[in-house]
């Protein structure tokens, strides 16, 4: 029998999912379609996690796909939140007009009887004619009475909620409040990234000698030599910007260890419910940008790695959406990007990220501006409650995205370091720094940066890192620095751009991030020859 979890964003489907499952699941894209499911077989029951939505009437992408689950499943198990479950029950009305089998799990039942709020099941499921079960998916109670009932009953098709919950009343936490809020969402975000710079800096500078020391000198050199004498195949392994000896050892050394620490704070951020509360907070600020508080969770999702930030726009509206792509591309560092401009940058960091975050909503903004459509679509927002997150659960995301990076992103940062190689050894970066010299010269970059520039398009963490070991200094890095990391992203970004938005739109993101990005350093470079010297 296939079951289909369907439910509204925040409302524990997935954890529950993984409860009811207790396997492994399988993620994998629905048929035509760049949406991801999640599914998992146990006995003669495939559960089927769809995305997170407030109707089935959305026009987002995800929303079709669950439209078209719902169609194909045996049984719906709709899985509403009990503190509100009254605003949730319009998509359980729209989903028993479907006709279908269907069962109704009230999850955080925890949570309303910590807030006095009582909810009136048995009104609720003769109204509905269906089983309702309390569930708490944290607390892994009422599995058994869903695993019961699956079999579920056919709903009352002409169902219409009416107010199923009372609470003696809620006092308003000062954290709800709009600018506590927005205040507090700020302060977060930059403890979170100095915290991931501090203590990523830290470790990679006691651990570099080290790792040298340990494995580039005693075993990653005498093996190469052995194997490949003095070939340029050697000289690509090991020489300048060797694939092993630099692209190894900034891979294990500076970019792993922000990739585990961002991943590990994000977790934290997730499971606790504090992420899903910044969208509430930035909501007014986002809007004048032409995006909306939920547009923060992608490139939140970004700092991580650029792609997941792509793929989970998907949640978005497609004038939102767009916005939002473009805003990561241009001005979210990945934590391999952050590891890589730590150990370049030194003292121009913080100038550096401030450059990438004030340019990006300009771009957006200008954007917002020139677009028919000026303003985004109004969003239902919701303020979930604080969580201890779960040990289990933060264990599982720290491995999938430390294991994305050692899977998928290293092999091409080792692949890109191996062609800075070649093309060092064999004399082309000599002819690219010939032919771009004039052209960046005219924006203050000096041209032994330019193959920097070039590799960025490919890699911005490894673009960045050959402008380490270039020589530069002062604005002339920062200004090199800047334009590596916004002129285009990066080459598997761009390719989850078009996978997700198709190519005429990742053509004009890409076009229009270039040039906006060229006009956005030369604007730098003047207010820095204008700026005071010390």
């Amino acid at each position: 029998m296939r079951i289909a979890l369907v439910g509204q964003p925040n409302v524990g489907k997935s954890l529950l999912f993984s409860r009811m499952t207790g396997r492994l699941p399988i993620i994998s894209n629905y048929p035509r379609t760049t949406v991801e499911i999640t599914r998992a077989t146990t006995g003669a029951h495939e559960y089927r996690d769809t995305p997170g939505l407030f109707s089935l009437e959305d026009d987002r992408a995800d929303a079709e796909v669950t439209r078209k689950i719902v169609d194909e499943s045996d049984m719906i198990l709709n899985v509403v939140s009990a503190p509100s479950v009254d605003r949730d029950l319009h998509l359980t009305r729209e989903l028993a007009a479907k006709g279908k089998r269907m069962l109704v799990a009230l999850n955080f039942s925890d949570v309303a009887e910590d807030r006095g709020i009582q909810v009136d099941r048995r009104a609720l499921e003769n109204d509905l004619g269906v089983p309702v079960v309390w569930t708490s998916a944290k607390e892994g109670t009422g599995l058994a009475q869903l695993r019961q009932n699956l079999d579920g009953a056919i709903p009352n098709k002409a169902f219409e909620p009416r107010g199923y919950a009372t609470t003696a009343g809620k006092t308003i936490n000062w954290t709800e409040r709009p600018f506590q809020g927005f205040m507090l969402a700020v302060v977060v975000m930059f403890l979170l990234f100095y915290t991931v710079i501090k203590l990523g800096n830290g470790f990679a500078n006691w651990f570099e000698p080290i790792y040298n020391s340990a494995v580039n000198e005693p075993v990653i050199r005498p093996a190469v030599r052995s194997l490949f004498g003095e070939t340029l195949f050697a000289k690509m392994l090991t020489g300048s910007f060797g694939a092993l000896t630099m692209g190894l050892s900034l891979c294990v050394v500076w970019v792993l260890p922000f990739v585990v620490l961002y991943a590990s704070l994000l977790s934290l951020l997730e499971d606790s419910g504090f992420l899903a509360r910044m969208m509430v907070s930035l909501h007014w600020i986002m809007r004048r940008f032409g995006l909306s508080g939920t547009a923060i969770t992608a490139p939140v999702l970004a700092c991580g790695c650029n792609v997941p930030g792509v793929v989970g726009s998907r949640a978005y509206r497609p004038c939102t959406r767009t916005r939002c792509v473009q805003f990561i591309g241009f001005a979210v560092p990945c934590s391999a990007q952050l590891g890589a401009a730590t150990a370049t940058l030194g003292s121009s960091l913080l100038p550096y990220l401030v450059l990438l975050i004030l340019f990006g909503f300009a771009l957006t903004a200008l954007t917002t501006a020139l677009s028919r459509k000026a303003q985004p679509e109004p969003e239902i927002l919701e303020l979930p409650s604080y969580e201890w997150p779960a040990l289990d659960n933060f264990v599982k995301k720290l491995w999938a995205r430390s294991r994305y990076f050692m899977l998928y992103a290293t092999p091409v940062f080792l692949g890109v370091c191996a062609m800075a190689s070649f093309l060092y050894h064999t004399g082309v970066v000599h002819w690219v720094t010939a032919v771009l010299t004039k052209p960046l010269g005219l924006i203050g970059i000096p041209g032994n940066a330019a193959m920097g520039v070039v590799l960025a398009v490919l890699r911005k963490d490894a673009g960045i890192l050959f402008l380490k070991e270039s020589n530069i200094t002062g604005p002339p890095l920062l200004l090199a620095a800047f334009l590596g990391s916004t002129v285009t992203p990066c080459l598997v970004t761009v390719t989850a751009i078009i996978r997700e938005l198709k190519w005429r739109k990742a053509a004009f993101i890409v076009i229009t991030q270039a040039a906006f990005a060229i006009a956005a350093t030369a604007l730098v470079r003047l207010v820095l020859l204008r700026a005071p010297t010390p």
